[in-house]
Parts: structure tokens; sequence; C-alpha cells
């Protein structure tokens, strides 16, 4: 069984990623939905690669993958140190797929067509089951 994150858990891990993302330079989106998260991390590649791997050693979390990386010209969440998410229903699924103003702009910087939709909205209809 996956285990579910209460929101105090969910808080406390989104606190430390806001902290910790403004130290080093990265922004990004963290999304939770049913007892799994997706991140979105921007930065330099030695940032976010560090971060990356902080993240994989982190015992709250196991699974971990990689599934996109990629360079664009400039950043999607600029600002952001974490912007959060918590999907539980299929009708908050558009608003996930929104997340920031602008997703279409970066698809269209980066070679890979609807690739973030793609993945955001399979993401959230595999924990949705």
């Amino acid at each position: 069984a996956r285990k579910l994150f209460s929101e105090d858990e969910r808080m406390q891990i989104l606190k430390s990623a806001q902290r910790n993302n403004r130290a080093s330079g990265i922004s990004g989106i963290l999304l939770y939905c049913e007892g799994n998260f997706m991140q979105l991390l921007e930065g330099t590649e030695n940032r976010v690669l560090a971060t990356f791997g902080i993240i994989s050693k982190d015992p709250r979390h196991d699974g971990i993958r990689k599934i996109v990386t990629c360079e664009t010209p400039e950043r999607w969440m600029k600002g952001w140190e974490m912007a959060f998410c918590h999907c539980g229903s299929r009708e908050e699924l558009e608003s996930v797929v929104n997340l920031a103003t602008g997703l279409d702009r970066v698809e269209g910087l980066i070679d890979r067509g609807s690739a973030f939709r793609g993945i955001l909205t399979g993401f959230v209809e595999r924990n949705l089951r």
C-alpha cells in the first residue's frame, strides 16, 4: 500500500524545498497526488543535479525516477522557489495542467511538443485510479 502524506508532512516537505531551493537558486513545482510526488526543477545544471541527488537520498521518498531533462533559454517558473499543488480529484486536473501561466510557451521553447502536459496529466490520472 502507498504511504499517504498528511497535510503537515506535505507542508514540511514544501517548506524544506522552498528554503533549500532559495539557497541554491532553484525554482520549481511540487505536485502531490495520492501518496506520490512529482517535481519539476529549474536552474543551472550543476545545482539541479545536486538538488536531485539530495532528494534521491531523502528517506521519505522511494521509487524516484528522472523523467525528462532538457535545456530552455529561460526559466518557466522564475521567482518560485517551489510552487505546490495537491490534486485529489479528476475535477482538479485542469488546475494541475495549468500550474503556471506559460506552460504552452515553455513547451514551444523545447522540441518536445506537449510533453509536460502529457506527463502531468498522466501522473494525476494514474494516481487517481
